[in-house]
């Protein structure tokens, strides 16, 4: 076959592919095949991202919850903490009342016991007046002694020699006082009156007064009275209690 019938077959041939339709050509479903994988695989990335967008959006959300609750926690636990610090503290200050109370009891019970004594000593000694046979004088002797044996007496001195101090507590016991106790002191202290003077409790001053008359006569050194703070005194003691601070200042 000539070269010039080759071009002419070759050309036939290529015109009756023009003239078939693209659908039924290679080229055309390879495209079209192209075009769909293409498409599918935009699809398909546009779907993971949406996932992950979610996944993102999920997790975010959860750690949102989880801040706050844990916040939430956190406060619910400072109030708590709050709230067993304040009954701490109040129970602390229940306890502290009832170990004040205690002790308050205590010193009360302490000077009933004390004044209960010393009436039932003096109750004794009235009882043996009516049996004995003693003259007037010893019984107007006796007789003070049982009135005296109902108050208690505290004696604290300062500036004053040791003898004196021993004289004058031999005196109140032998006048029928119940001592409560005392000390000459080498120092002052904070309440240790600035002179002379006899403490009550109470407001009869009677015996405030009596007892700083016969300090005056047994010492020559006039004594004041005052009402004193209540240190070392018992609730119900008040009228049966006194002290006695003798002060002497050397100027």
């Amino acid at each position: 076959m000539k070269r010039e019938e080759l071009e002419l077959e070759k050309l036939e041939l290529e015109i009756a592919r023009l003239r078939q339709p693209q659908h039924k050509t290679w080229g055309f479903w390879l495209g079209l095949f192209s075009a769909m994988l293409a498409l599918a695989g935009i699809v398909v990335q546009d779907y993971l991202t949406k996932i992950e967008s979610a996944n993102a959006k999920y997790e975010m959300s959860e750690a949102k919850k989880i801040r706050e609750k844990a916040e939430a926690d956190t406060l619910f636990f400072q109030k708590e903490k709050k709230k067993i610090i304040a009954e701490k503290s109040k129970l602390v200050g229940d306890v502290e009342k009832l170990v004040g109370e205690k002790e308050r009891l205590e010193e009360e019970n302490s000077g009933l016991y004390s004044t209960n004594k010393n009436l039932r000593k003096a109750n004794e000694e009235l009882a043996k007046i009516g049996k004995s046979q003693t003259t007037i004088v010893n019984k107007s002797d006796i007789i003070k002694r049982a009135e005296n044996a109902k108050y208690s007496i505290g004696f604290y001195a300062l500036g004053v020699k040791d003898d004196k101090y021993r004289k004058i507590k031999n005196w109140l016991t032998h006048t029928g006082y119940s001592f409560r106790g005392g000390s000459n002191l080498n120092d002052r202290v904070s309440w240790l009156a600035s002179k002379p003077t006899v403490l009550y409790y109470t407001n009869d001053t009677t015996m405030a007064h009596k007892l700083a008359e016969d300090l005056r006569a047994q010492t020559g050194i006039k004594f004041a009275i005052q009402r004193g703070a209540g240190l070392g005194v018992g609730e119900g003691e008040e009228q049966w209690v006194y002290y006695i601070h003798m002060v002497i200042i050397n100027k």
